[in-house]
């Protein structure tokens, strides 16, 4: 695998990202769309390019394809933003974050997984248990998803952090109910957990958490 920076990529042009991130389908998985998808990465200076992309959730990186090879996206501190599909993301300290825009409210996916190795399934079904992933392991999944056809039974392990910012205020991180609650006074807690009872919200779930922002973002 190979890092490259996007000033060396030829066919550069402008472009105007529309539409915003849905993610009331989406499961966790090691790479965050199923296949290389369409989409523009835009840098600081307006220049845009258009290729297929994908997020690595393992080593949280973004991957694109070029000239027929796969490569991670580098020299994040010159790019704007990215958008896969009709999902956009920022630079992130060393990563990236998906962006999610509501009327008043914006939420921050800090995509992140683990991938667990609890052993081996046996002719009649049953898995022997083993230990954890080795580091020659790790490695080799660097770049692709696991082979779900062997047999090796992995757990995949959310590990995600998120962030809301109201009107445009900074940024503030959550990954709990009651740290959600906090951003919000008490007259509007109580309607909150009211609905996490109701629909049976699972904080552990991108897609409940988009539900709920797009509750609290309806009242």
């Amino acid at each position: 695998m190979k890092h490259f920076s996007l000033c060396l990529l030829f066919f550069l042009f402008l472009s105007q990202i529309e539409g915003n991130a849905q993610v009331e389908a989406m499961k966790q998985s090691p790479v965050l769309f199923g296949d290389f998808t369409q989409g523009s990465v835009v840098q600081k200076n307006r220049m845009v390019t258009k290729v297929p992309l994908n997020y690595d959730c393992i080593n949280q990186e973004m991957h694109f394809i070029q000239g027929g090879e796969q490569l991670i996206l580098d020299n994040l501190d010159r790019i704007e933003s990215v958008t896969v599909g009709d999902r956009r993301f920022i630079p992130h300290a060393n990563h990236f974050l998906e962006v999610i825009a509501f009327s008043d409210y914006t939420l921050y996916i800090d995509w992140k997984t683990k991938i667990a190795n609890r052993g081996k399934k046996g002719a009649m079904g049953q898995v022997t248990h083993g230990g954890t992933i080795t580091q020659a392991d790790v490695s080799l999944m660097r770049h692709e998803a696991p082979d779900f056809k062997d047999t090796n039974v992995y757990e995949v392990i959310p590990q995600n952090t998120y962030y809301l910012s109201v009107d445009g205020e900074k940024m503030k991180k959550f990954n709990t109910l009651k740290a959600f609650c906090k951003f919000f006074p008490q007259d509007k807690e109580a309607s909150i957990r009211e609905f996490v009872t109701a629909e049976k919200i699972d904080m552990q779930k991108p897609e409940h958490i988009y539900k709920l922002v797009r509750f609290i973002s309806s009242q």
